[in-house]
């Protein structure tokens, strides 16, 4: 299943330690530190990052994509044993201002967060989107977030990031009008600038030219999670999980 087959990749140890604790992700220039760059721990990081990148080439992602059509995993709703803090990262919204996921303590009962990295993963996000909208819209204290994670160095200079936040606008824009995706649930669009090593390991995101959904609690702590078009029992599967996270005491 999404989480479990994605343990097995990484000693378990290492994996279960990580993500009990909220996996902080910093900003990568903001939060730069020269000395950080020769500390034992960041060389072996960069080590361990080296390895997985050529582990998981552009290449070995496009035929998974074809032989999996972006399923890379099957949906999963988390026990109680096995949830983990969705990682906090840096990020910029629509109109260029810093801000943050998963939302702050409280400020939301539940929310569907959706991760992309390449455009061709917008249909497949869409579509959890619209069946999460459709079941339930008419719940205040329920958000949406789209995360678009964006690697290259080239389109996080200013000119190139306007392009983004722009469109970006528009998606969120036309998604929150009436008739749109969301049926009137918030939808909010943030991009993450840089390096996505860390997240990506949190979340088990092992092929980046799928999209990925979460359904993360008031705790900001991951539920259920699922990759590429949904079937219609992971549909079902998601609703149930979110109508118990609706059902628990709100703090």
């Amino acid at each position: 299943m999404f989480l479990r087959c994605a343990l097995r990749r990484f000693p378990t140890t290492c994996v279960r330690a990580s993500l009990l604790r909220t996996t902080e992700v910093p900003s990568s220039s903001r939060n730069f530190n020269f000395w950080q760059v020769f500390s034992k721990d960041a060389m072996q990081q960069r080590r361990e990052q080296l390895g997985d990148e050529l582990r998981r080439s552009y290449v070995q992602e496009i035929k998974q994509l074809k032989d999996t059509g972006g399923k890379v995993a099957p949906a999963i709703t988390l026990s109680l044993a096995e949830i983990s803090n969705f990682p906090r990262l840096e990020t910029m919204d629509v109109d260029g201002n810093a801000n943050h996921l998963p939302p702050n303590l409280g400020e939301t009962r539940g929310s569907l967060v959706t991760c992309i990295f390449r455009s061709n993963a917008q249909p497949m996000v869409d579509a959890w989107i619209s069946a999460f909208a459709e079941a339930f819209q008419n719940k205040s204290d329920v958000h949406v977030y789209q995360l678009s994670l964006v690697e290259s160095g080239m389109m996080s200079m200013p000119g190139f990031r306007h392009i983004l936040l722009s469109g970006g606008r528009d998606l969120q824009q036309k998604a929150t009008a009436d008739g749109g995706l969301t049926k009137g649930l918030p939808l909010k669009v943030h991009f993450h600038f840089g390096d996505t090593y860390l997240v990506r390991r949190a979340l088990h995101i092992t092929n980046r030219l799928t999209g990925y959904v979460y359904l993360v609690d008031q705790f900001g702590r991951v539920r259920f999670a699922a990759s590429g078009m949904p079937e219609q029992n992971e549909l079902r599967e998601m609703e149930a999980c979110m109508r118990t996270i609706l059902s628990e005491k709100r703090t």
